[in-house]
């Protein structure tokens, strides 16, 4: 009996890590395949994350796994000859407490390094290491206090019923529905913080929206959760009377009132549903073949763990083999559950009226965005872990348009399989292969998503298209495409191709101007235009100048000038820096050339016109050009992306020089990418 347990612990573990594995696979490749509902950088960002939670997944269950062959082969035996009391109802509490206490030591650390260091890291952690100390010291008493009583409670019933198993289930299906009723209050007496929403125009709407579906609440309240995490949230807390409507501050202060209004209709549709009820149920389903299980325990397994069959290792195997049974049961309930999300969903949709889809769609891209979720994830991790369906195929039910899309690769039936004769040479080949397909076709991936079954004639130019990739040319010069900070632009080699870290210049800009500003900016080396483009977007009061050595780049990023409409408000110039440049400038902005010349470049970087790439001998002779200009003629601010490792030379440069401030910013890598200089 003990081998069979232990067989059954090990295939969980073990398919747990698995699934894990394959999602840190799976995120680690798209997140390099094309943003979906974030810009790039920011959809690169949330990949990173995603993946080093995974990775602190794994070794919590290794650690997990370790700690578990110790209970089963020597840790229960000890605790239950350590642990001796006149009162055999004290002994076995007391057991059963000891266990909980250093499983949680065990599980500490992980739960340390991803919030202070991890979330901190991420930008989502607020809270001091004395506010974390003091959270965990609460909650262990709190473990201690309600946790012993119902061990007792447990124990006395054990002993007193041969149906114990069942009398137990009923007395924690119990505990459960009043820990229901009294989260909210436990949670602000001892935690969060909980404001009445003042009277005004948002409280009003949420009063409506809840007497439109019945719903009686005890009080609208504003949680101080942003004092710990900047993820927004809400939730509704609580049973019958007790039930109160909880709103994250940080939900009220980055949504828009319709959009908020949006996510309690979700959340009030679960309600008209009955979808608390309904997932009470089901816990109550699973534990009730839990109890069903371990009521019927032989006397075996105790002589095989040679230790006495006391109810409190009755209760220590029971809570070791939790986490299995819910891991078997998770796919059966999440099933149900990522219905009732979509349900949920359409409800909201029409709580809101005719445009209801279209906050309901913008409030879930935005808490895509705040919380840095990465909105695609393996089809087995979905299986096993989701209980809310992925944001895309809510969005797709809301009937909105979510943009890129990308499953596991649209194979069309033609003569050449373009996936086999790209994989020897490019990464990613699928997704290219899938790129260059409707690039040939001139369709989008609806139309290949719909037309998967039709067989496509391959002409010259798919051929010469897949001919020019696998000679490592970037599919970028290709198609003439390139996606960048959320939007379309014109490429050709006649200009540097944009890459995901130049989006960090374009939000160092913005971090320190107005967006009324109608101040001049002018940009040295523009290139394809994307930089000067994006920010006269944000800033729709401001006047651009962008200036190039290269007749080749002006002509491309005429195109693109053209192309968003902004012909009237950006100004191309042939120019080398600021020769051609009279104007008293407020702030200036550049990407040079910053590669030092003889650097060895991956072969696909020989497309790309190399004037736009190496800075001289050193590399930093352009930057140094751009400094002196700045401090010469008092520019207020000159923001310039720079290699990874020249952060030390232009500090030097500009030691016992006269400015204000200079600060410099790192990529999604750690490695310092450019600086800010303030005259």
């Amino acid at each position: 009996m003990l081998t069979t347990l232990v067989a059954i612990y090990t295939i969980y573990v073990a398919l747990s890590i698995y699934v894990s594995v394959m999602q840190i696979g799976y995120v680690a490749q798209m997140k390099y395949r094309g943003a979906v509902l974030l810009k790039t950088a920011e959809f690169i960002k949330a990949g990173t994350y995603t993946v080093k939670k995974e990775r602190i997944s794994i070794a919590s269950t290794i650690i997990e796994y370790i700690a578990f062959i110790f209970w089963i082969g020597y840790g229960i035996g000890w605790l239950v000859d350590y642990i001796q009391f006149d009162s055999e109802a004290l002994r076995n509490v007391a057991i059963v407490m000891s266990f909980l206490v250093l499983n949680s030591l065990v599980a500490l650390p992980f739960e340390y390094y991803e919030k202070m260091v991890l979330d901190k890291e991420y930008g989502f952690n607020n809270q001091s290491v004395g506010g974390f100390i003091k959270d965990k010291l609460i909650a262990f008493v709190l473990m201690l206090l309600f946790g012993g009583l119902v061990v007792w409670g447990v124990y006395e019933i054990m002993i007193s019923s041969e149906l114990w198993w069942l009398w137990s289930f009923l007395f924690i299906f119990g505990v459960i529905i009043m820990t229901n009723m009294l989260f909210p209050t436990i949670r602000a007496l001892f935690f969060d913080k909980l404001t009445p929403l003042e009277e005004g125009e948002l409280r009003s709407e949420i009063e409506a929206l809840m007497e439109r579906t019945g719903f009686q609440s005890s009080g609208i309240f504003v949680s101080d959760a942003s004092k710990r995490d900047n993820r927004l949230n809400a939730y509704f807390g609580g049973l019958g009377k007790t039930k109160r409507v909880v709103l994250f501050d940080t939900l009220v202060e980055k949504l828009k009132k319709k959009e908020l209004l949006a996510v309690l209709g979700h959340e009030l549709g679960h309600y008209a549903h009955g979808d608390i009820y309904k997932n009470i149920a089901m816990m109550g389903v699973m534990m009730f073949v839990m109890f069903a299980l371990f009521g019927n325990i032989p006397e075996d397994l105790y002589l095989e763990m040679g230790v006495e069959p006391l109810p409190a290792v009755t209760m220590i195997l029971f809570l070791l083999f939790m986490p299995v049974l819910g891991f078997v049961m998770m796919p059966i309930m999440g099933v149900v559950s990522r219905h009732n999300e979509f349900e949920a969903d359409r409800m909201g949709s029409e709580l809101g009226g005719e445009t209801g889809n279209l906050y309901l769609a913008s409030a879930l891209k935005k808490l895509v965005e705040e919380n840095k979720s990465f909105p695609l994830s393996h089809p087995l991790y979905i299986f096993f872990h989701y209980t809310h369906p992925p944001v895309i195929e809510r969005l797709k039910k809301l009937d909105v348009n979510v943009g890129y899309i990308d499953k596991d690769g649209i194979k069309a039936e033609c003569p050449v399989d373009l996936d086999e004769e790209l994989s020897p040479l490019v990464p990613n080949a699928p997704r290219e292969a899938q790129l260059l397909l409707m690039h040939s076709l001139r369709c989008d991936e609806l139309y290949l998503l719909t037309h998967g079954d039709d067989e496509i004639v391959v002409d010259r130019e798919l051929l010469e298209m897949l001919r020019r990739r696998m000679e490592n040319e970037p599919l970028e010069y290709i198609t003439n495409k390139v996606s960048f900070y959320g939007e379309e632009f014109f490429i050709d080699k006649g200009a540097l191709i944009p890459r995901p870290e130049t989006e960090l210049l374009i939000d160092e800009v913005l971090k320190r101007v107005d967006r009324d500003t109608s101040s001049l900016f002018v940009e040295v080396g523009v290139g394809s235009g994307i930089i000067s483009i994006i920010l006269a977007k944000k800033l729709p009061n401001a006047h651009f100048i962008a200036t190039d050595i290269s007749k080749e780049a002006l002509a491309i990023a005429k195109e693109n000038i053209k192309r968003h409409s902004l012909e009237d408000r950006i100004e191309l110039r042939l120019s080398n820096l600021l020769d051609k440049v009279d104007e008293k400038i407020e702030y200036l902005i550049s990407n040079p050339p910053y590669i030092k010349e003889g650097f060895f470049l991956e072969s696909n970087l020989s497309y790309e016109p190399q004037n736009a790439l190496f800075g001289g001998k050193v590399g930093d002779e352009i930057i140094k050009e751009l400094i002196n200009l700045t401090l010469k003629q008092k520019i207020n601010f000159f923001s310039c992306e720079m290699g990874y490792d020249q952060k030390d030379k232009i500090q030097s440069y500009l030691k016992d020089r006269d400015y204000r401030s200079l600060e410099f910013y790192k990529d999604y890598s750690g490695f310092d990418r450019g600086f800010t200089l303030q005259c």
